[in-house]
């Protein structure tokens, strides 16, 4: 296998600027529980973190002294402001384990040691393979540069710009990812407030950090087989591997790549593995504090974009983070992608059961849009935490299942079914069809998966179609498909509204062969092709919709037409009648505790269109609902209150005993 020159692209990915001679960590200054803001944080260095929260300047540290540098306010990912809102706390998350496939990580660095990921079916240093994986003493993860479980290196080279330890890019991205947050020390992690774990899979190392294709593949087989959710992937190459795509595309985990650093397209020149066409995989390039994207003048060649290959941006230029053994500033593609697998390891922390799929999308749709980016890639914008927290925490409460809707075609014999789902709440997960009439549970292991507005050309019979949210609720429709010569069932029933100035009409549609296309409605009695052409379209939920006309009209016409073109015109003569009396089955009666008599009303008028309601004069002895059951609750009297919408009132005197 070819080698590649990781360090190529590393290189140009990053800028670094050490200063960890220069800068000292502060003294640890205790806990802090319950983060309210950043103000609450005592992490020395977040002044400098402009990525989280940019105050429109930041502190940049150097070896001589530290200055401040401009910024434009808000453009940061709200991480602070989506801590407050997450729905979990780290004591009730799930581990995450995030993959760091790259360089060695410091292990040790004072911010990320209790979150470094521990197998704890492995001993350490015991010279035996004892969870049988095929790796020995895999305590933190594997070097497969160098084969065995050292994933730290310390090790300082020295090229024509600055010294660089050998592990300082990974150990970087994992600081981004996972430095702890409050511990009065260096820096916060984007991750830190959830239960995140960095597994460290050591593929470049050396003076020039090389690295093979070989090792990355199974580096990623490693990750997968030993539960990371997320991978972070800050390099790449021109040159399409094929073993990497495969093992990429047979994976479940999601990887988040950098889109590298050219200032180039990568729609027409692939950087791999961020150009990769699979769903699980996220292509982030960067912008900086000020939300430019053309960034040629300050750092190489600018970030890589491509309207179909580049996905996101995150912040990149000028990211503090730890080194080995301390901290330091790098800008690049690869100090973006880290941003944005914290934000992943943030999806997963909050439902484990999260697809790759479902948490990119989650991503893609919480961001904070940016006008530099605008025509340069496909989700012109930066991750937006607070988006995302309250995003996930409208998951939990939706318990509202998906729509589905048929559009039916026939063409020269042959049937074409166009299905789509809706869904108000998280989103349409998942959507299966079968042949015949299936049940709900049919579907957890059986059925055939379909795109959302997918046309299906199916022979003719019944067919079952089947959707799913992203917190599980599910729906069935079962319909005919083929050639449909049953008109659409259309039912209407009307009420007035207790002001008297309105009618309420309550319409259900169903057709059990093709589904219904449309319902329309007209005021006065017309003729099919006027509502056809010119009636108000109604959108049912599950096959039913209401609308109001005024008390003034006396008739509405309603039309439902099937797929298949089938339709059924009710028309719908309106009348209000105000009730002439009002009698009741009993005016006194006795009922005991926990005792209960059913009420009867009869309005003394014929075709009467008024309402009636019941009315207790005190609840705590006796209640009523509201078709009128009595229900005894302690000793004594009180009077039930019969009145029509019209007003007329009749009562009923009720002793409990």
């Amino acid at each position: 296998m070819k080698t590649w020159d990781i360090l190529k692209y590393i290189r140009r990915f990053t800028t670094l600027t050490a200063i960890s001679t220069a800068v000292s960590l502060f003294a640890f200054q205790g806990p802090v529980a319950a983060y309210a803001s950043v103000q609450d944080y005592n992490d020395p260095f977040l002044d400098g973190q402009w990525a989280l929260h940019n105050t429109g300047k930041y502190t940049y540290y150097s070896n001589s002294y530290n200055y401040t540098e401009a910024g434009t306010k808000d453009v940061d990912i709200n991480l602070f402001e989506g801590w407050d809102v997450y729905p979990l706390k780290k004591d009730s998350t799930d581990e995450v384990i995030v993959a760091l496939i790259d360089t060695g990580v410091d292990i040790t660095h004072v911010d990320l040691a209790q979150n470094i990921w521990v197998n704890k079916k492995e001993i350490p240093a015991n010279g035996i393979d004892d969870d049988k994986n095929g790796y020995v003493d895999d305590v933190n993860g594997w070097d497969f540069y160098n084969g065995d479980g050292t994933v730290f290196h310390d090790q300082t080279y020295t090229d024509h710009r600055n010294s660089w330890g050998e592990e300082d890019h990974g150990t970087h991205i994992a600081g981004v990812i996972a430095a702890a947050a409050g511990n009065g020390k260096g820096i916060v992690g984007v991750a830190s407030n959830v239960n995140v774990k960095i597994m460290v899979l050591k593929v470049n190392g050396g003076m020039k950090s090389e690295g093979s294709a070989a090792n990355a593949v199974k580096a990623i087989k490693y990750a997968e087989a030993m539960g990371a959710k997320v991978v972070n992937m800050s390099w790449g190459t021109y040159s399409f591997d094929h073993s990497l795509y495969d093992a990429m595309s047979r994976s479940s985990m999601l990887f988040v790549c950098a889109a590298g650093n050219d200032g180039s397209d990568n729609d027409s020149n692939p950087m791999y593995p961020a150009s990769y066409d699979l769903d699980n995989v996220l292509s982030v390039t960067y912008i900086d504090s000020q939300g430019r994207f053309d960034l040629s003048k300050v750092t190489n060649g600018g970030g890589n974009y491509g309207l179909k290959t580049v996905d996101i941006a995150a912040p990149g230029k000028d990211i503090l983070s730890t080194v080995s053994g301390g901290y330091a500033y790098k800008s690049g593609t690869s100090m973006a992608a880290p941003f944005v697998t914290g934000v992943a390891a943030l999806c997963y922390a909050f439902d484990k059961s999260f697809d790759a799929l479902t948490v990119k999308r989650l991503i893609l749709s919480n961001t904070k849009s940016l006008s530099s980016l605008s025509g340069k890639i496909a989700v012109p914008g930066i991750p937006d935490v607070y988006a995302l927290a309250k995003a996930l925490s409208t998951r939990v409460s939706d318990e509202t299942a998906p729509r589905i809707e048929l559009s039916q075609k026939i063409e020269n014999g042959k049937t074409t079914v166009t299905v789509s789902a809706f869904d108000d709440g998280t989103g349409v997960k998942l959507i299966k069809y079968a042949p015949s009439t299936v049940n709900r549970d049919f579907f957890e292991n059986d059925g055939t998966v379909i795109a959302n507005g997918e046309a299906l050309k199916l022979t003719d019979g019944y067919y079952t179609f089947y959707a799913e949210d992203y917190v599980g609720n599910t729906v069935i429709k079962s319909v005919f498909i083929g050639e449909d010569r049953m008109n659409p069932v259309l039912k209407a029933a009307f009420s007035t509204t207790d002001d008297y100035k309105s009618y309420v009409i309550d319409i259900s549609a169903s057709d059990a062969e093709s589904g219904i296309k449309v319902v329309r409605y007209m005021s006065g009695n017309v003729q099919r092709d006027k509502i056809k052409a010119d009636g108000k379209e109604l959108k049912l939920s599950d096959g039913s919709a209401s609308f109001t006309a005024d008390i003034k009209t006396d008739t509405v016409t309603v039309y439902a037409e099937d797929n298949y073109g089938n339709g059924t015109v009710e028309v719908v003569r309106l009348r209000f009648q105000k009730a002439a009396g009002l009698m009741l089955s009993m005016t006194e009666g006795h009922i005991s505790r926990n005792g209960s008599y059913e009420l009867k009303a009869f309005v003394l008028s014929a075709g009467s269109t008024d309402k009636i309601r019941f009315e207790s004069s005190d609840p705590k002895i006796a209640s009523v609902s509201a078709d009128g059951v009595i229900k005894g609750a302690a000793k004594g009297k009180c009077t039930i209150t019969v009145t029509t919408q019209s007003g007329i009132t009749a009562t009923c005197v009720i002793y409990v005993d």
